[in-house]
């Protein structure tokens, strides 16, 4: 995977290993789609998980090689910029990052992403009011569908 002009990925932390491995779910927001919420799962391809590796790769080889998925070349492959990338250790199961080139704005009461390929942004949403409130929402939602169908 590495990033090219008009991509637009959603990252997630999705588990911490150990201090020196993290496994990343990535999916791409779809060709198709210029503009949607950033929840709605219809807007993302498949994800793709990717096993990373601290910048400390002594300890593992591949093939007697060291490994190449290790954070410092993700980085740079996924576009992200090296002063917006977090550091390896405040990595945390749950985190979720929007890369690539786009651009938020508020519609409604959702928060959608809009491609957009002059502009290259990375950020972390998962701690962002208006998504936490879309997904709020989208718990509840399912709550009460999940109550009402077992009756």
């Amino acid at each position: 995977m590495k990033y090219s002009e008009g991509d637009v990925w959603r990252i997630t932390v999705d588990e911490r290993l150990d201090e020196k491995i993290v496994r990343f779910l990535v999916a791409e927001m779809k060709k198709a789609v210029d503009i949607g919420v950033v929840i709605d799962e219809e807007i993302w391809d498949e994800e793709e998980e990717f096993i990373i590796t601290s910048d400390d790769l002594s300890w593992i080889r591949h093939k007697g090689e060291e490994c190449y998925n290790c954070w410092s070349l993700v980085k740079e492959a996924w576009g992200i910029h090296p002063k917006l990338a977090p550091i390896w250790s405040a990595l945390a199961e749950g985190q979720v990052y929007l890369s690539g080139s786009f651009e938020m704005a508020k519609v409604a009461n959702s928060f959608v992403i809009k491609r957009n390929p002059k502009k290259r942004t990375f950020i972390r949403v998962d701690t962002r009011p208006e998504i936490k409130d879309d997904l709020k929402w989208l718990y509840n939602e399912v709550l009460t569908r999940g109550k009402m169908d077992a009756y």
